[in-house]
């Protein structure tokens, strides 16, 4: 998220406490929120806390929501193959680092 987004982050924020709690979230609390959640897409914060308010009953932790947003970011990129490693190679590999490293003497 970038910082032109905070009023409307806070906002969503607020209205999600609201729907789980009486108490309302303190500047400290907004600003621990968006220490965790900043590195994400606005966009994809949004659909997790929608996500999350559809399923559950109480309000989340800034780790439940980034699990959630990780899970979408699995579906839109796909798993890689396990590389193929030659033995053989590898341990030429392996020789010649340690050559150049000194660490065979």
């Amino acid at each position: 998220m970038i910082n032109e987004e905070k009023v409307k982050f806070s906002k969503m924020l607020n209205t999600v406490n609201r729907m789980y709690s009486t108490t309302s979230l303190t500047g400290n609390d907004l600003g621990a929120w968006w220490y965790k959640l900043k590195r994400y897409d606005y966009n994809e914060v949004a659909i997790a806390f929608d996500k999350w308010t559809s399923a559950k009953e109480f309000m989340p932790k800034p780790s439940q929501i980034i699990s959630i947003i990780s899970g979408n970011l699995a579906y839109r990129y796909p798993k890689l193959d396990k590389p193929k490693i030659d033995p053989k190679l590898a341990f030429e590999k392996l020789k010649q680092l340690k050559d150049k490293l000194g660490w065979n003497k």
